[in-house]
């Protein structure tokens, strides 16, 4: 069981966490206390979290990958749900494959920062020329 920290430790962690920028994991292991004690005291003397460069670095990269890889996949779908457009006839199928489409679009607007409450409405023309509009606008927001 660890010893109980007496208020001069607690001070001294207080101190180094102002000295070293708020590094818990640094602190830590040069007052070998466990990060989560340290972090405890941190939390309790209202010392803010500083994250490292390299680890703010390593955020915003796993961010930007996660973001084009969520951008690719949606370009993937679409452009398979589009393949299987060009090959039904069977109207609920049409509805189906035009709501996947939607939602694509709609994801593929929200990772592009774009706004997703436009709304349209649409009759005649039969299931072909419904996908074949629907493509042209969908081209035509990837060309924007």
């Amino acid at each position: 069981m660890p010893k109980p920290i007496d208020p001069d430790e607690r001070q001294r962690i207080v101190d180094l966490l102002h000295e070293h920028g708020g590094n818990r994991t640094k602190v830590a292991n040069m007052v070998k206390r466990a990060r989560q004690t340290v972090c405890n005291i941190a939390d309790a003397a209202g010392i803010p979290v500083m994250d490292s460069p390299q680890t703010k670095k390593a955020h915003e990269a796993r961010s930007h990958f996660s973001e084009e890889r969520r951008r690719e996949i949606v370009t993937k779908s679409l452009e398979h749900v589009f393949g299987l457009m060009e090959h039904t006839n069977d109207p609920q199928d049409a509805q189906r494959l035009a709501v996947a489409v939607g939602i694509l679009v709609d994801k593929d607007l929200l990772l592009a920062g774009k706004p997703t409450n436009i709304s349209e409405s649409r009759k005649g023309n039969g299931v072909q020329g419904l996908f074949t509009d629907l493509k042209g606008q969908v081209d035509e927001q990837w060309r924007r």
